[in-house]
């Protein structure tokens, strides 16, 4: 993996509604990172039952399958770039300013996993 994590912060990432990805994620990028993850607390639409939803906005170069002809094993492009929305009912007894803290993270990966 390359020493630094390097995403296309002009492009829009984020499903129901853009995430800006902050210009430091494209230079100089990330130390020894495989993926990075963009995090919002935004509602629903009316009448969905959903808690969370996540998805990729970028994916790395990997290496084509023509590569292998040539000796070099065939790695099929990865997602670098996610984006997480969290329903803000789920983070319930939790000061806004305390979504992005160590325990609303935890409480979201219990979620998700």
């Amino acid at each position: 993996r390359p020493e630094r994590l390097v995403v296309d912060a002009s492009r829009e990432c984020g499903f129901g509604g853009p995430v800006r990805i902050p210009s430091d994620l494209g230079s100089p990028g990330k130390r020894d990172a495989d993926l990075i993850v963009l995090v919002t607390v935004r509602p629903m639409a009316p009448g969905s039952a959903t808690l969370a939803f996540a998805g990729y906005c970028q994916t790395d170069e990997g290496t084509p399958s023509i590569a292998t002809e040539s000796g070099v094993p065939y790695s099929p492009r990865r997602p670098i770039l996610g984006h997480v929305n969290i329903r803000p009912s789920v983070l319930t007894g939790m000061a806004e300013e305390e979504w992005g803290s160590p325990a609303a993270v935890d409480r979201l990966m219990k979620l998700l996993l």
